[in-house]
């Protein structure tokens, strides 16, 4: 199986949307409608502004499998730091929890990396939002050299 990284570009839009919309389904938030409109907006940014933007899609054979968004910004709080937030780490439902899956995510992440000390990064945080399979997620991390800084919670109000 042959496992591609390269930036995502306009005519992956249909194939990237419809791992965004499965990936949406399976969340806390799946009862908000998804809106094709704000999700085009955002998946341009990384093709119109890719100095602050980074999208990233992962091909296993050929096909679009997943996708990773993020974006370079300063620390919030802090002076002379760079930090490059990954928004959305997403691989297809049907390979996730699979061995390409997991050739795709690595290869994922270090174009991801690559990427941030190109724009020179500091730090990477992913935003592991989801609560899809947080136990894969954090083994895959860890075992990556990140540290967890804490975790995510949401009420449903």
């Amino acid at each position: 199986m042959s496992v591609e990284v390269r930036l995502a570009a306009k005519e992956d839009l249909e194939d990237v949307e419809l791992i965004a919309r499965s990936l949406h389904s399976e969340t806390v938030f799946r009862a908000i409608p998804f809106s094709s409109t704000k999700f085009q907006k955002l998946f341009a940014k990384p093709i119109d502004m890719p100095s602050i933007y980074m999208g990233f899609v992962v091909l296993c054979n050929k096909r679009v499998s997943g996708f990773c968004y993020g974006y370079i910004g300063d620390y919030y709080i802090g002076d002379k730091a760079r930090v490059l937030t990954i928004h959305t780490f997403a691989i297809s439902k049907d390979i996730r929890s699979t061995f390409i899956a997991g050739k795709a995510s690595t290869a994922l992440l270090n174009a991801t990396i690559s990427w941030g000390k190109a724009h020179n990064a500091d730090f990477l945080i992913s935003q592991v939002t989801a609560g899809i399979e947080l136990g894969n997620a954090n083994r895959f991390f860890v075992k990556k050299g990140a540290v967890t800084l804490g975790g995510n919670y949401a009420l449903v109000l």
